[in-house]
């Protein structure tokens, strides 16, 4: 259970790097067109910002299954990757919003 736990929870924290990534290259991209005065890119630009998390939780939601198979539904091991994912995301300094992504995954 530990070895499936550990490839979950990295499964989960990749995730969470591959959003914070994308986001904030989303919002670099839309201070230059606000700048530009591109309104409808701005625009559209605030959209993907809100599309992206769901997507991306989506995602991880769909590979987490795929990956624990079965064991998907098993609280301790849910209790595991939790436990995991937590030593992965200390060092973090956006902590809370890895710990929201966490959440957003197990619901």
């Amino acid at each position: 259970m530990r070895q499936l736990a550990r490839a979950a929870a990295t499964t989960i924290a990749n995730a969470f790097e591959i959003y914070q990534a994308t986001f904030k290259a989303i919002t670099r991209r839309a201070r230059d067109r606000f700048a530009a005065q591109a309104w409808r890119e701005a625009q559209a630009d605030s959209v993907e910002r809100l599309a992206i998390y769901g997507l991306v939780v989506a995602d991880v939601v769909a590979g987490a299954r795929i990956l624990l198979g079965d064991a998907a539904t098993q609280e301790p091991l849910w209790l595991a990757i939790k436990e995991v994912y937590a030593k992965l995301i200390a060092q973090r300094n956006d902590l809370e919003l890895a710990e929201t992504f966490f959440n957003s995954v197990i619901r």
